[in-house]
């Protein structure tokens, strides 16, 4: 989660960008609120589908990365204009200015209702239980068979 000493900062970042910066910083929110809108109505449409699952882990990985983790790999399997959109707001969440879930075109209460819905919330209570039963049993030291 972004403290509001790191968001001011970055505001900051932001405001003293040259004015061409700013624009174009502008234009990709701007193709990316567009791309994520693109998204969200195939992930309404794909319900039940490979796609949608592809699709709910992506935009998942870019609310939480850390708890939802995301392989590239599964953006071949989607259709191409897709995979544009998912290209296109990966290019502007790259830049750190604004949360996808930010742009106004869905919360973030919307996003985790799909890793509900898709499992994925599930799979990362399940890495969690492991990473916190691993620590009880070895400590930050961690398991001995990894001693050097």
């Amino acid at each position: 989660m972004v403290t509001i000493d790191e968001a001011c900062r970055t505001r900051q970042r932001i405001d003293q960008l040259h004015p061409e910066t700013k624009a174009l910083i502008e234009d990709r929110r701007q193709l990316a609120i567009l791309a994520l809108q693109l998204l969200t109505k195939a992930i309404r449409d794909y319900s039940g589908t490979g796609q949608r699952y592809r699709l709910t882990a992506f935009v998942g990985c870019l609310y939480n990365g850390m708890r939802y983790p995301f392989d590239l790999s599964d953006l071949r399997g989607l259709d191409l204009d897709v995979q544009d959109a998912c290209m296109t707001v990966l290019n502007f969440d790259r830049l750190g200015v604004q949360e996808i879930h930010k742009l106004g075109v869905v919360t973030g209460v919307q996003i985790h209702s799909w890793m509900v819905e898709d499992g994925y919330a599930r799979e990362a209570d399940r890495r969690q239980i492991g990473r916190d039963l691993y620590y009880h049993e070895y400590g930050e030291s961690g398991h001995p068979a990894h001693e050097v």
